[in-house]
């Protein structure tokens, strides 16, 4: 097997029995047996990045690496994981604060018959989990955890609305009834049969002095990426940046760049991307920063997406990507492994640190608020606006009317992130059941204790970071991995978030560019005139896809009929294929994989 990080398997504490260590031939893969009369067998496969301790019959294993010394100073690692082992088994609170990146951490302890768990509040890997007659089954794999045992499980209609707003399930439940997924911030602790789940990583934690002034905030966001990218340098020599040609990703490589210099390693840095054979401007603006940065670039072209690509990537993961471009990753990895490319530095969790184009508009309708204070003077705004054309500005007049209402299907805080009809989605669960699933997804927020502000910059942000920015990075992760690459994010990193998280909201969005803080940091390392090239989203021809004589339309003529949706809305989304047809063709495909 080539995956860098993959783990799955069964704890039980049943009484009786010894634990017995077992090691494979191949070192990167480790196998324990744990307690009980049924062996326990949690299996492991781990790269590079990964640090692991067996002994006296207890095992550690970390994906990350902990503050006080660089990564690269692996006998400091492994002493303080050594010394988190024994914590564990003594039953002494652990520090896990003190471990830093983005990070998940598996503990079991034979003497005391205990396993815990614990994914960091940016931590970019997977982990699943559900109680069964035998013990805790867990895993990194969510189709693994679905195919395993004797019985499969139903379909959770309670998180559909979940998925068709936002094209995956925010928060612990996913669509497998019964499985739940281990949020940021949260510890699992198994015992005597018993299962517990707590949050004990929030944003409080994080927090640091207050940051007031543009300059000082780019010192700090420049302090922890340079921090970052020396850890992944000694980790991952021959890691590639991902580049799209946007700030976030150049920003990024114009830090490996710099780490890469100082090393004096005496090649080019490395760069990779992908590109659509449709879209060649979005190739060429790649190339511009390929062109700045002068970087050994892998490029991998890419063809339609096929509906067989779209089985293969769901039935190995059980997942659903809130991106379309989730289901190329793996073709990316394949080249960069063959190029000797060890991972991939991603740009994904900028925009819900830095800002997006969301901010702009709620901070439009907080000035219009202003100008016009009549709530009936804003509505007749907004009549106006849409009779002349002007749908943009219609929408920041309604918006300015609702600022405080988050409960408002249009509010920002519910649409960052989502792909979808809202209207349809309301004909065909209720609006009871969409309230219900937009609470469940802001109810991430309450639980990790983000800071509040009047305008909501901070939690709109925040939302996408803790919700889609992590769960995109993890599938990428995962997609990465199991092609024997790994998948590094820094902006998803425990010290990035606490930069950024410093930062007061009026110095973050003084400006009404989006990024401000990245962009003046980047203009540190690059002209400014390539700071402010327009940028190009990578874009994906769906709709033209799915019409009729497009590769995915045999796949949509094929969709099945369920309950939640009626007939008259299958067939109008057909004559005019739009998000919900495309979210109902991805769920179609992943549920004739698991319960056909």
């Amino acid at each position: 097997m080539n995956s860098t990080f993959h783990y799955h398997g069964l704890f039980n504490t049943r009484p009786g029995g010894n634990a017995q260590p077992v090691s494979a031939s191949d070192d990167s893969m480790k196998k324990w047996s744990g307690l009980g009369e049924r062996s326990s067998r949690i299996t492991i496969w781990s790269g590079s990045g990964c640090l692991k301790i067996e002994r006296d019959h207890s095992f550690a294993l970390l994906r990350g690496y902990f503050a006080g010394a660089p990564a690269a100073n692996r006998q400091y690692q492994i002493k303080k994981l050594d010394e988190l082992l024994t914590r564990f088994c003594s039953r002494e609170p652990l520090k896990l604060h003190l471990i830093d990146g983005s990070f998940t951490v598996l503990l079991t302890c034979a003497k005391t018959a205990r396993l815990t768990l614990f994914r960091n509040l940016v931590g970019s890997t997977f982990s699943y989990y559900r109680p069964t007659v035998d013990g805790l089954e867990l895993g990194s794999n969510l189709a693994a955890l679905a195919k395993s045992g004797q019985s499969r499980p139903n379909l959770n209609t309670e998180v559909l609305p979940s998925y068709f707003l936002y094209r995956f399930t925010p928060g612990n439940k996913t669509l497998f009834q019964g499985i739940n997924r281990l949020g940021p911030g949260e510890c699992l602790l198994y015992e005597n049969r018993t299962l517990c789940v707590n949050q004990i990583q929030t944003y409080d934690d994080l927090l640091q002095t207050r940051v007031e002034n543009v300059s000082d905030a780019t010192d700090q966001l420049e302090a922890a990426m340079s921090d970052i990218t020396r850890d992944h340098l000694a980790l991952y020599e021959t890691a590639s940046g991902l580049l799209s040609g946007g700030v976030d990703s150049s920003y990024i490589q114009a830090h490996w760049n710099r780490a890469w210099q100082k090393a004096h390693i005496g090649k080019k840095p490395r760069s990779a991307a992908f590109w659509l054979n449709q879209r060649l401007k979005d190739r060429e603006y790649t190339l511009s920063a390929v062109e700045e940065f002068q970087t050994d670039h892998i490029e991998v072209q890419l063809e339609n997406l096929t509906t067989e690509t779209i089985q293969q990537t769901l039935r190995e993961t059980g997942e659903m990507p809130n991106h379309v471009q989730s289901f190329y990753f793996s073709t990316l990895a394949k080249a960069m492994k063959n190029r000797g490319s060890s991972a991939g530095l991603c740009g994904e969790g900028a925009d819900g640190l830095f800002g997006n184009a969301d901010i702009l508009f709620v901070a439009r309708a907080n000035r219009l608020a202003c100008k016009i204070p009549s709530h009936t003077m804003r509505s007749i705004a907004a009549a106006a606006a849409q009779m002349i054309g002007r749908p943009h500005r219609a929408a920041a007049f309604r918006l300015a009317n609702h600022l405080g209402d988050l409960n408002w299907f249009q509010h920002p805080i519910n649409t960052n992130g989502a792909f979808t009809d809202w209207k349809t989605v309301t004909q065909c669960f209720g609006e009871a059941a969409i309230l219900t699933a937009i609470s469940n997804r802001q109810q991430i927020l309450s639980t990790a204790r983000v800071p509040d502000d009047p305008l909501h910059f901070q939690r709109i942000l925040t939302i996408g970071y803790l919700g889609e920015a992590v769960n995109t990075s993890a599938f990428w992760s995962a997609r990465f991995n199991a092609e024997g690459v790994e998948m590094l994010c820094p902006f998803l990193d425990s010290r990035m978030l606490r930069a950024s998280a410093s930062i007061e909201p009026r110095t973050k969005f003084s400006s009404p560019q989006t990024k401000i803080i990245l962009k003046r940091a980047l203009t540190r390392h690059v002209p400014e005139v390539f700071v402010n090239r327009p940028k190009r989203g990578f874009g994906q021809p769906i709709m033209e896809w799915m019409k009729p004589g497009g590769p995915l339309r045999p796949a949509v003529e094929d969709i099945a009929d369920y309950d939640f949706v009626s007939p008259a809305i299958v067939q109008q989304a057909k004559k005019v294929p739009n998000w919900f047809l495309y979210n109902l063709l991805i769920f179609d495909i992943w549920h004739k994989e698991f319960f056909s």
